[in-house]
């Protein structure tokens, strides 16, 4: 028993790696890692090893130098199963067999998709909790999370706290990847509304995930200090999608996406324009607006969507009356967010009319 419960932690750790390094570095499928899997020790013994190498072949990609290079070195023994650090070795002299070179500093501009994530009151929850039975509970929120983001051929960068973000089209292209990045926003929410009403979330309240979405060109590359780096995407494009996440908190919603976004996406799923914000930091303000889901979302959802927008048209008109009557046609105006920040700010327009040259972008003060 005690052999079995050490196979499996082995393998669990194997999988931290997969995620966090191979996701960073090269994103491979192919008969040689399957094989290398099959043949370990932990998944031939562990009762759960057919649904953890699927998993596994679900998020490898295509790249069968790296493959080969890994695989051999873990059926020769020389990448410990039980060793995070000998195989995130492993990894990253199997990258640099593949691609002739040893990852250094540096960077390069590449379009990318980016996904940031945050969730509402984790914090009033975690203080309730005792440690162990905090990092178990968020283990298994993460799991979820990132499952949500490989199904849409996601890379997850980082976990931060509570928050996750993720890219699209690094390290491995990704057509498309506006698209996939709402998908993946989408398959987030349904896998962890799953988790919420199993058994493994222990009874616990359900939390809420905030999700802020952009496209842009961004630095993607090693980033860090010579003995220690990693592979990420930093600039302005990256800001902007953790700003887009907090800006849930305004409009109290919890997908926000970019023009950049929606612009790409559109015909694929059903939006809604919510406002033309700059945000903190920025003085030039861009359209915002909120993932509903497929297309064919609830046509009274996609109704009301619509009169929304027509009278966020009329408050950038200055109308500040018709853009009133618009939001007073709407019969959930009191549990719509937007359409209340909307009807608040039209109010206190009319009563004190903005200067000329007034565009409607509204500033953000808090992240």
């Amino acid at each position: 028993m005690r052999t079995r419960l050490t196979l499996a932690r082995a393998f669990l750790l194997l999988m931290a790696a997969l995620a966090a390094v191979l996701g960073g570095l090269v994103y491979v499928q192919g008969t040689a890692l399957r094989a290398a899997v099959a043949d370990s020790a932990a998944v031939q013994r562990d009762a759960a090893s057919e649904q953890v190498r699927a998993r596994v072949t679900a998020y490898l990609g295509q790249a069968d130098a790296a493959v080969e290079a890994f695989g051999a070195r873990l059926r020769a023994g020389s990448c410990p199963l039980d060793d995070l650090a000998a195989i995130e070795s492993c990894l990253f002299a199997a990258a640099a067999a593949e691609s002739n070179r040893e990852p250094a500093l540096g960077g390069r501009l590449e379009d990318l998709s980016v996904l940031f994530t945050d969730v509402r009151g984790f914090t009033s929850l975690a203080e309730t909790l005792e440690p162990d039975r905090l990092a178990r509970l968020l283990g298994h929120y993460f799991s979820a999370m990132t499952a949500g983001v490989h199904d849409a051929h996601g890379t997850v960068d980082k976990y931060i706290g509570d928050a996750v973000m993720a890219i699209w089209n690094a390290p491995r292209p990704c057509a498309d990847h506006p698209a996939w990045a709402c998908r993946a926003a989408l398959a987030c929410v349904v896998r962890t509304r799953a988790l919420f009403a199993s058994e493994a979330w222990e009874g616990l309240p359900a939390l809420v995930t905030r999700f802020g979405i952009h496209r842009d060109r961004v630095m993607v590359g090693h980033f860090g200090a010579p003995d220690r780096f990693s592979f990420t995407a930093i600039g302005d494009g990256v800001n902007l999608a953790a700003r887009l996440e907090g800006l849930n908190k305004l409009y109290g919603t919890t997908i926000l996406v970019s023009d950049a976004i929606e612009r790409d996406a559109r015909g694929q799923f059903a939006f809604r324009r919510v406002d033309r914000v700059a945000v903190k930091g920025k003085s030039i303000g861009i359209e915002v607006h909120e993932l509903l889901g497929e297309p064919d979302t609830d046509p009274a959802r996609l109704a009301a969507a619509r009169s929304y927008e027509r009278a966020l048209d009329a408050y950038f008109a200055r109308d500040f009356d018709r853009a009133l009557a618009g939001l007073g046609e709407l019969a959930d105006l009191a549990d719509d967010g937007p359409a209340r920040v909307l009807a608040a700010r039209c109010e206190a327009l009319r009563r004190a009319p903005p200067p000329p040259g007034w565009d409607g972008t509204f500033a953000a003060t808090e992240k």
